[in-house]
Formats: structure tokens, C-alpha cells, sequence
């Protein structure tokens, strides 16, 4: 006979897991062995997302700081083992500590903050609203979850017969635990997505269309507009773009890394791979009020690489400007490149 996990035995690898992505990125491998972790249990899942949640609410999250060093990152990153980098300004903290927080004494004291994001499917409806900079992890009881990023609102409402969450705004990521009862279905604009056992982004932008993307798993894509469309299955490491005139769903393979680069920002971060600097600079734009500008508008067709705190957007001006010997001119309310 097979002996089934306790929740206690549950927390205790969820714990070890959170601590460990709170410490570092995963490599390939490691990301691997924690998802088929998570799908082979629903309860590991949601163990998982509040232990996540507790480290967010212990300021794990507000860790980027406005004198970040993407430079110094790197080095430390390249130079230490996945343990024993912290990603912000702090000392890095030991992953037995984090451990630690989350099986001990600080757990309790943040399962208050995690009681107030957490979501029960009982309730009849909740709206979650993140602030400008924001990123906020809400656990529902299902064993799902959904990471809100910045400048972004939901509205959820779980049902007996259906779990639905409607994106008004903004950007999140959803990990989905499987239900085969109660759907999961996240509708944004006039698209609507399906999926169990799965995780994926949507994004729904006011100056783009609407962006699904698949990180693992699958997902089913239906139109709800004037041009209705035969429902359109979308796979893991792939990216679906509902087009201007909505006359058809267009999706296109991604890599694996460039997967990971777009959801950097559920640790803070954004990460380019050969961007133009005025694609970059709208990508700040999301995350902080000072805007970066160029005096010469053939500067922003200059292309970067790199790894940058998302609320620091100053900070990647000077990182820029000494790669590309240009000047990082700060003013109030913006910082202009010129050469």
C-alpha cells in the first residue's frame, strides 16, 4: 500500500522549495523536479503558493531597492551558489532560515497576512487591485493561485460548479490545480482561457493586445466577441496574441528561456535579451512614475541584455549608459540618455 503524504510532510517540502526559489532562480533542472512535484499532488500546490505568499509578505518581494547594482547581481549570482544569493541589497538569508520563517514561529505571525490575499471559494465574489510597483501572490483554497503584477486588477469568483477570474487590467500568472468538476477560466477582453492542472499568463494591456502565455500544460482559447472562433488549444512554451482585428487567435513557439525572461517579474525583475532601449523604457514605464527618456530618438533603437530591478528604472539608465557610452541625465520625474 502506498502511503499518502500528511499535510505536515506536505508543508515541510513546500517550505523547502519556497525558500529555495526566494533564494535564486531555478536552474532547468531544478524547475523541472519542482513541477512534477506539484502535479502530482493538488494539496502541494497550495501548500506551495502560501508558503510563497508568507516569504512575500515577510518583504521578500520589496526586496529591489532604488540603489540596486544590476552589475553587482550578476557577479554575485555567477560567483555564488544558488543558496547563497539573495537578490536585493540585504544580506543574503541562509536558506535554513527561510525554512525555518515558514515551518516556526514567523509562519503564524504571516499566515495572518496570507489569510488576508487567501480566497474561498465559498465567498460569492472578490476583486484583488495591485498598485503601481506592486506584485501580490493570492493562494486560493483549491490549491491554485494567482501572482498579480504590477498595476493590475482581478475580479474572482469561485462557484460550485466553476472557477472564474475576470482580468480587467493589467497582467497575472495563474497556476491551476486540477478539478475536474470546477473548470478554471480567466476571461480578458473578448478572449476567454480554460485550463486545469496548468500555468500560464495573460496579459491585457490597454496600448496591446491581448497576450496569453503558456508556461506548462495546456489551454483551450475562445473568442466571445462579434467573430466568434472554433476553440483554439495552446501548449506549454507557447504564446497566443489575439490580433487588432480580432479576426483570428496567432500563436508562436517560445523557448524555454524566453518563457522564464517574461516572468521575471514575479520576483521583481525584468529581464531583456537584445530589446530595443525604447521597448525597454515602456516596460519601466508599468513599474515606476519616472519615465526614461532619450535626446535623440536613435538612441532608444539601441538594443540591451541584462537583468534589472523593474521598480529602479535610474539604475538601469547608469548600467546602460556605461555599456554603451552614453549619459544617464536624472531630472525630476524622468532620466534622459543622450550621447
Amino acid at each position: 500500500m502506498i502511503r499518502r503524504e500528511t499535510s505536515a510532510e506536505i508543508d515541510a517540502v513546500a517550505a523547502d522549495w519556497a525558500a529555495r526559489v526566494d533564494a535564486a532562480p531555478l536552474d532547468g533542472a531544478a524547475q523541472a523536479e519542482l513541477d512534477a512535484w506539484l502535479e502530482s499532488d493538488t494539496r502541494r500546490l497550495g501548500a506551495y503558493a502560501r508558503a510563497r505568499a508568507m516569504l512575500a509578505h515577510a518583504g521578500r518581494l520589496q526586496a529591489f531597492g532604488t540603489g540596486f547594482d544590476p552589475e553587482a547581481y550578476r557577479a554575485l549570482h555567477q560567483a555564488s551558489p544558488p543558496e547563497a544569493v539573495e537578490t536585493g541589497l540585504e544580506p543574503a538569508v541562509p536558506l535554513v532560515r527561510r525554512r525555518s520563517f515558514l515551518l516556526g514561529g514567523g509562519a503564524a505571525v504571516a499566515a495572518g497576512a496570507v489569510a488576508a490575499v487567501g480566497f474561498s471559494w465559498q465567498a460569492a465574489a472578490a476583486t484583488y487591485t495591485t498598485r503601481r510597483g506592486e506584485i501580490r501572490l493570492i493562494p486560493f483554497e483549491d490549491g491554485s493561485s494567482m501572482t498579480l503584477n504590477t498595476a493590475s486588477t482581478a475580479r474572482v469568483k469561485f462557484t460550485a460548479t466553476e472557477r472564474h477570474v475576470e482580468l480587467v487590467e493589467g497582467e497575472a500568472m495563474f497556476d491551476v490545480a486540477r478539478d475536474h468538476a470546477r473548470p478554471f477560466v480567466v476571461a480578458a477582453g473578448d478572449m476567454k482561457v480554460r485550463a486545469a492542472a496548468t500555468s500560464f499568463t495573460v496579459q491585457r494591456l490597454a496600448s496591446r493586445p491581448v497576450q496569453v502565455m503558456v508556461r506548462r500544460g495546456e489551454v483551450e482559447i475562445d473568442r466571445t466577441g462579434l467573430r466568434p472562433m472554433p476553440a483554439q488549444r495552446v501548449t506549454a512554451n507557447m504564446r497566443a496574441i489575439s490580433t487588432p482585428t480580432g479576426a483570428e487567435i496567432v500563436t508562436t513557439p517560445l523557448a524555454p528561456a524566453e518563457v522564464s525572461r517574461e516572468q521575471a517579474w514575479r520576483e521583481g525583475m525584468l529581464s531583456f535579451e537584445d530589446v530595443p532601449l525604447k521597448q525597454a523604457a515602456d516596460e519601466f514605464a508599468r513599474y515606476s512614475d519616472t519615465r526614461i527618456a532619450f535626446a535623440d530618438p536613435a538612441i532608444g533603437d539601441e538594443t540591451v541584455t541584462g537583468l534589472f530591478a523593474a521598480n529602479n528604472p535610474v539604475g538601469f539608465a547608469k548600467s546602460v549608459a556605461l555599456s554603451l557610452d552614453l549619459k544617464a541625465d536624472p531630472r525630476a520625474g524622468d532620466v534622459v540618455l543622450r550621447r
